[in-house]
């Protein structure tokens, strides 16, 4: 029998769902098609529960629609904030072909992206925006490659990237159509 606690899950089930229509470009699509699964399973089970004669809802049920309103603003706050770390970088690396060091256009890149968001910059992107400096040395690129792997390729490329690094890279890397090659930059 159908009650307003099935009304309430069909609802979750539809926001949740509806993460992913959100038109910011800096969503990524993993995250999309997370919340069409997590909204149609919910949406499923609205209706798996809303045919049972009697069912006991947990109290969470009541405020269920509410989460996904919370998760949608954080996931756009982050997007919104990717968006402009990547304005920034692009900035950056405009100002650098215009005479600024590429290792300058990386600090002010990290720098303005720490003053918008408030210090709030995490690791990951301050590591991203040190492979633009090609005064780091070959320790930090060891470090953000043990903590990033995913940048393999651009650390690769680094021009203070080691040989053994290099090779580490090179079988690291998932981007198969960009090869390393051996005189540190892809090829």
């Amino acid at each position: 029998m159908w009650s307003v606690y099935d009304t309430l899950i069909l609802i979750t089930g539809l926001l949740t769902a509806a993460i992913a229509a959100i038109p910011v470009e800096a969503i990524e699509k993993k995250t999309r098609i997370i919340a069409v699964a997590v909204g149609a399973g919910l949406v499923l089970l609205s209706f798996v529960l809303g045919s049972l004669q009697s069912f006991q809802y947990p109290g969470l049920v009541v405020i269920a629609p509410v989460i996904p309103l919370i998760a949608a603003g954080a996931i756009v706050k982050h997007a919104k904030d990717v968006e402009k770390f990547r304005a920034t970088v692009g900035e950056a690396e405009a100002s650098s072909s215009t005479g600024e060091t590429e290792g300058v256009a990386a600090s002010n890149a990290a720098a303005a992206l720490q003053q918008e968001t408030g210090g709030a910059s995490d690791s990951r992107e301050q590591s991203w925006a040190a492979l633009f400096d090609p005064a780091i040395g070959p320790d930090r690129l060891a470090e953000i490659a043990a903590q990033h792997p995913e940048f393999a390729p651009q650390i690769a490329a680094h021009p203070q990237c080691y040989p053994d690094l290099r090779d580490w890279a090179r079988s690291a890397s998932s981007d198969e159509s960009r090869p390393v090659s051996d005189a540190g930059g892809v090829a």
